[in-house]
C-alpha cells in the first residue's frame, strides 16, 4: 500500500497476505464438510450467523485502512486502495458463493431423507404397471346381408386379450331386437373369448341394424360396439306403412288405404279382426289372388279420440297375422286447444305462470260459451272473444293460495258452447307451485286441503 507524508514524501507498505480481521473470522467458519448429511434448514442458522460476522469483520478492517494506522495518513481515492478492497470483496463473494451451494446441496439431501434419515422407497402406484390386459376387437360389425322376415340371425365374434392381465367381460348390453346368447367372462392373457350374438327379425323390413355394448375391465379400451346389420325381406309388403291416422273434422276425412303385397311367398287373408268396431269402419278387396290385396279403412266418429288395430290374419305360418295400428282425433263443430294446460309457478325464482286455452268454431260461424265448469278454488277464468265471434280466448290464472307449498293440484275444466249443446268439451289443468322459504306462504285459514267448489258460469259470453 502506498501512503504519503506531509512534505510529498511517500512509502509503500504491502499488505499482509491475509489481513487479521479475515484471519480470526475464517476461524470462525464452520467446514461445509462438517455439516451432517441429515442436517435440515433449521441447523443452517449458526453457518448463517457466522457468515455474516465476517462481512462484518472485513467491511471494519476495510474501513480501517481509509484512516490513520502507524502514524500513515491514506488518501481516499488511492487507486492502490481501491484496489485492495476489491480484492477483499472478490473473497467475501467467494465465500458467500461456497456457502450457499453447500446449503442448497445439503438442503436437498435432507428433503430426499424420511423423518428418520432414511430414503424413502417409491411408492408402487407410482411404478408402471404390466400386468393389466388389453382387449382387441378383430371384427366389430356382421353384415349378414339380405334374409326372409322372421329369420332368426346369429353371430360370434371374438375378443383377443393381448395384455398381461386376465380380462373380464363384465357386461354385454344389447340394443331392443338382439339378444344375447352366450359370452365368456374371463380370458387369459394372449388368449381369446367368444360372444354370441343372436337377433330377432320377426316384425322387421328394410334395413336394420343392431348393436351390442361390451363392457370390460380394460383400463385403456373398456368398452366395445358390436354391430348386426342386413336386409329384410318382407313376407307381406305393406304400402304406404302400418299405421293410419285421422285427424280433423268428419266431413272431412277421406278413406286410408292400404295395399298388402306378397313378399317372398304368396298369402292368403282368411280373416279381419279389430278393437274399434264403433270408431271405423274396414273393408278388404282383393286385386290379385294370393299376391296382391287392399285393406280400406274410413272413420265414423264424429268427435273423439280413439287408438286401436285392424289386423288381417293370414294363411302363413311365418307371419299369421299383419297388424295395422289405428287412432284418430276428430273434431266436431267446435275445436278446443290445447286439452292439456301447466299453470302456477314452476321455479321459486319464475313468475307466475298463465294458462291459454282457444275455443274455435271450425264452420266459421259465431258461436257463444254457455257454461264454463271449473274449480273456483284453484283457478280464474276470463273469456276473451275474438271481432269476428268465431272464436273465444279462455284466459286461466292459477290461485296459488290455494296450493300448498311445494304442491301441485290437478282439476278439469268443462266448456259446453251454443253450437254444440250436447257436447261437453274437457281441459286438464295443472296447477304447480313450486317449493319456497318455509312460513313465506301458508293456506288461508278456514280453508282445507283437498275440499273443491264448483263454479258454473251461464248465459252468453261476456
Amino acid at each position: 500500500m502506498r501512503s504519503c507524508l506531509p512534505g510529498n514524501s511517500c512509502r509503500m507498505d504491502f499488505p499482509p497476505p491475509e489481513n487479521e480481521a479475515s484471519e480470526s473470522a475464517r476461524a470462525d467458519l464452520p467446514d461445509a464438510a462438517a455439516i451432517p448429511p441429515g442436517a435440515g434448514p433449521g441447523q443452517l442458522t449458526v453457518p448463517i450467523l457466522a457468515l455474516t460476522f465476517i462481512g462484518e469483520k472485513a467491511m471494519d478492517s476495510a474501513m480501517r485502512r481509509r484512516g490513520t494506522r502507524a502514524g500513515t495518513m491514506v488518501l481516499p481515492g488511492d487507486p492502490v486502495l481501491i484496489l485492495e478492497e476489491l480484492s477483499i470483496m472478490g473473497r467475501l463473494l467467494k465465500f458467500v458463493i461456497m456457502f450457499f451451494v453447500c446449503c442448497s446441496l445439503v438442503a436437498t439431501a435432507y428433503a430426499a431423507k424420511g423423518p428418520d434419515g432414511s430414503t424413502p422407497k417409491k411408492s408402487k402406484s407410482a411404478e408402471p404397471q404390466t400386468d393389466q390386459p388389453s382387449m382387441e376387437v378383430p371384427e366389430t360389425t356382421y353384415d349378414f346381408g339380405e334374409v326372409p322376415e322372421g329369420t332368426e340371425v346369429e353371430h360370434d365374434f371374438f375378443v383377443k386379450n393381448m395384455g398381461k392381465g386376465a380380462l373380464q367381460i363384465e357386461q354385454v348390453r344389447p340394443s331392443c331386437g338382439c339378444t344375447v346368447a352366450s359370452f365368456d367372462q374371463t380370458i387369459r392373457p394372449g388368449g381369446e373369448g367368444r360372444i354370441h350374438l343372436k337377433l330377432h327379425l320377426k316384425g322387421f323390413q328394410g334395413s336394420v341394424k343392431k348393436t351390442a355394448t361390451v363392457f370390460t375391465n380394460d383400463p385403456k379400451e373398456s368398452r366395445a360396439v358390436l354391430v348386426l346389420q342386413g336386409t329384410i325381406k318382407a313376407i307381406v309388403e305393406i304400402r304406404p306403412s302400418a299405421n293410419v291416422s285421422f285427424r280433423g273434422m268428419t266431413e272431412q276425412l277421406t278413406e286410408n288405404t292400404i295395399d298388402l303385397k306378397a313378399g317372398s311367398q304368396s298369402f292368403h287373408i282368411q280373416k279381419l279382426e279389430s278393437n274399434l268396431e264403433d270408431k271405423v269402419s274396414y273393408r278388404l278387396e282383393t286385386v290379385e289372388d294370393g299376391k296382391h290385396y287392399r285393406l280400406i279403412i274410413a272413420n265414423r266418429l264424429k268427435q273423439g279420440a280413439y287408438a286401436g288395430f285392424v289386423k288381417c290374419l293370414t294363411d302363413i305360418p311365418q307371419k299369421p297375422e299383419i297388424l295395422i295400428r289405428v287412432n284418430g282425433f276428430i273434431e266436431g263443430d267446435i275445436a278446443v286447444r290445447p286439452t292439456t294446460v301447466l299453470v302456477g309457478k314452476l321455479a321459486a325464482e319464475q313468475p307466475v305462470r298463465m294458462g291459454k286455452v282457444l275455443v274455435a268454431g271450425n264452420h266459421k260461424k259465431p258461436f257463444k260459451i254457455q257454461q264454463l265448469i271449473y274449480d273456483e278454488k284453484l283457478l280464474r277464468i276470463e273469456q276473451q272473444p275474438q271481432e269476428n265471434g268465431t272464436a273465444i280466448n279462455l284466459e286461466i290464472t292459477p290461485l296459488l293460495d290455494n296450493v300448498p307449498n311445494g304442491g301441485r293440484e290437478q282439476t278439469m275444466l268443462s266448456i259446453v258452447t251454443d253450437a254444440a249443446p250436447d257436447e261437453k268439451y274437457e281441459v286438464q289443468v295443472h296447477v304447480l307451485r313450486a317449493s319456497e322459504a318455509a312460513g313465506q306462504a301458508t293456506p288461508p285459514p278456514g280453508v282445507k286441503e283437498g275440499e273443491s267448489e264448483t263454479r258454473e258460469t251461464k248465459g252468453a259470453a261476456q
